[in-house]
């Protein structure tokens, strides 16, 4: 009993974990982005400002789908405490919502990379 508690422990500190670092590096590479892109690139006359703005909406997306994770799984958790069993449909919506965050980060990352790639070969 003792072995399956730890575990249990350390799955949820490891979820709790994984959450912060979304909202985290989103949050960061959403500010250092819509702080900093105007220095690296003077934004009057970059091109490709479409890749810079889906770096944004990425960014923002991640954010959102994390928080929407965070609610699905206080749902599951106050089912399981009235009683219910293990509900695998909400499990499976938070983790796909943990992995559509996970993908935008990178996404955004690549966006970002592409615009400035793009912006540096026409300077």
């Amino acid at each position: 009993m003792g072995k399956d508690k730890d575990l249990e422990d350390k799955r949820l500190y490891s979820e709790k974990t994984l959450e912060q670092q979304i909202v985290y590096i989103s949050s960061g590479g959403l500010v250092l982005t819509l702080g900093f892109s105007e220095k690296l690139i003077c934004l009057s006359e970059g091109k490709h400002l479409e890749f810079l703005v889906l770096t944004w909406c990425l960014f923002a997306l991640a954010i959102f789908c994390n928080l929407l994770a965070q609610l699905t799984s206080v749902h599951t958790f106050d089912k399981l405490m009235v009683g219910a069993k293990s509900d695998v449909t909400w499990n499976n919506i938070t983790k796909g919502l943990q992995i559509v965050s996970i993908l935008s980060i990178l996404f955004a990352i690549i966006s970002f990379i592409i615009y400035l790639l793009k912006n540096i070969q026409i300077q």
